[in-house]
């Protein structure tokens, strides 16, 4: 019996050791996790630069930050953002790729005629845009996307009837026009 008294002082040091690890691992695990949570559920402001040479801004509707036709072509970029001013993000799994896959699966689902592929990503200053190519015979819609927390970033280059191919030469500048893009945070919880 006496061995046995000298070993559990040393048992409960190290179940008190223990303890003590699991309890600043878990500190530490809520603070980046706290840390992960704000920025899931954080704005952005999108700043856009002038249209490329040879495009010209038009009107457009309330839902649309900017539009922008090509003089020669008539082929348009239109950009649109939207946010959820919110202490959470509703829907962390909609991710840009995730986006991105479900228009995908929508449009081969969904609408017979169409054919849907990814086409690269684009680099920007706060996001990374991936592009997503929708065409048919009569039009082409290559969509950026681009998720940042709460808030969702989609600019896209159509062209249609006889102006389809014309989509394709414009990339070059589409993908510059995306690169120009910067996303800033921002506070909106006053609002």
């Amino acid at each position: 019996m006496e061995p046995s008294r000298p070993v559990r002082p040393m048992r409960y040091g190290i179940l008190s050791f223990a303890l003590v690890i699991c309890m600043l691992v878990g500190f530490e695990y809520k603070a980046i996790a706290e840390r992960n949570s704000h920025e899931l559920s954080a704005n952005y402001v999108l700043g856009f630069p002038q249209p490329p040479k040879g495009w010209k801004e038009i009107p457009h509707g309330p839902q649309t930050l900017f539009l922008y036709r090509q003089a020669d072509t008539r082929v348009l970029i239109n950009g649109g953002i939207n946010q959820m001013v919110a202490e959470a993000n509703p829907t962390p799994e909609l991710g840009t790729e995730q986006l991105a896959d479900r228009l995908i699966e929508m449009t081969r689902r969904n609408m017979p005629g169409w054919a849907a592929e990814k086409m690269g990503e684009v680099t920007a200053d706060g996001a990374k845009f991936r592009l997503v190519r929708r065409s048919q015979k009569l039009l082409t819609v290559i969509t950026a996307f681009a998720v940042r927390g709460n808030t969702t970033i989609l600019i896209s280059l159509s062209g249609r009837d006889t102006h389809v191919s014309d989509v394709e030469k414009d990339m070059d500048q589409f993908r510059q026009f995306l690169s120009s893009v910067k996303l800033t945070r921002t506070d909106l919880s006053n609002l």
